[in-house]
C-alpha cells in the first residue's frame, strides 16, 4: 500500500506511466534534487509525517524501497511517541 502511493507521486511528479520497480534507481528516470524536494514535500503530506534533516539525502530517497523504509522508521517513531506522550 505505501509503495503504491510513493510510486503514484513518483509517477506524477516524472511524468511517467510505467511502473516504477521497487529497487530500481530513480536517479536513472529523473529523479534529481529537484525533483527530489518536490517529492519529500508530497511524501510528507501524503504520509502526514515529517523527516528529519539527516533524513534529506539524495541517497535516501533513490529508490522505492529505501523510500518505503524511510516512511515505515518515521511512522513507528510517531506511534511510539504518541503512545508515550499519552502517559
Amino acid at each position: 500500500m505505501i509503495q503504491d502511493k510513493i510510486c503514484k507521486i513518483l509517477q506524477d511528479l516524472l511524468k511517467i506511466e510505467e511502473p516504477i520497480a521497487e529497487c530500481e534507481d530513480l536517479t536513472n528516470i529523473g529523479l534529481d534534487s529537484m525533483v527530489a524536494i518536490n517529492l519529500i514535500v508530497a511524501l510528507e503530506q501524503e504520509f502526514d509525517l515529517e523527516f528529519r534533516d539527516e533524513d534529506l539525502l539524495l541517497e535516501n530517497f533513490r529508490t522505492l524501497e529505501k523510500i518505503g523504509t524511510l516512511i515505515n522508521e518515521r511512522q513507528l517513531e510517531q506511534v511510539v511517541y504518541t503512545e508515550e506522550s499519552e502517559y
